[in-house]
């Protein structure tokens, strides 16, 4: 379905039926990493001493994404903060009907491994795009005040981050 930096996403689907999407961590990426963050330490060196005179360090950034990236690549962890987002997105009196988190399932899941459900999506652009100017039903959850789908879509995206920030302390952006 898609690859990013650190995984692969596939479709499948369960024995009892259920469509997931499957998440696995590319082979050899700790290594890959590890050598990254070798090359990126030995380049900041060659800047560092480069620039001297104007002060220029990126250590703090590299030592930044060294402390991060790690959490990142532990699946496990990304399943734990999914569940915990999805139960205050679920608990969340508006939020709840417009923003979908897809469920764990934890017992098919590892370090290296996360399976959730399967949700089709489209990206966010493309629905704004397409709803520009579009009527918005008065039964859409939200829809008071909202002339066209593309300022509802825009509304729930800033509501859905201000509860994150502000309600529940909690920030989740997988």
């Amino acid at each position: 379905v898609g690859s990013a930096s650190l995984a692969q996403v596939h479709r499948a689907v369960l024995q009892d039926g259920t469509p997931v999407a499957i998440k696995v961590q590319h082979a050899n990426l700790e290594e890959v990493v590890s050598s990254d963050l070798c090359i990126a330490r030995w380049l900041e060196r060659a800047a560092s001493v480069a620039f001297r005179e104007e002060g220029f360090s990126l250590a703090w950034a590299i030592d930044e994404f060294e402390a991060n990236v790690a959490s990142e690549m532990d699946f496990s962890r990304e399943a734990q903060n999914a569940a915990s987002c999805r139960e205050l997105f679920l608990g969340h009196q508006w939020l709840r009907d417009l923003v979908m988190v897809p469920r764990v399932h934890e017992a098919m899941s590892t370090r290296r491994i996360l399976t959730m459900d399967f949700a089709d999506g489209v990206p966010i652009s493309q629905l704004c795009k397409a709803a520009r100017g579009a009527h918005v039903p008065s039964q859409v959850p939200g829809a008071a005040g909202h002339r066209d789908a593309a300022g509802l879509v825009a509304q729930c995206l800033v509501d859905a981050f201000a509860a994150m920030f502000f309600t529940f302390g909690f920030v989740h952006c997988d």
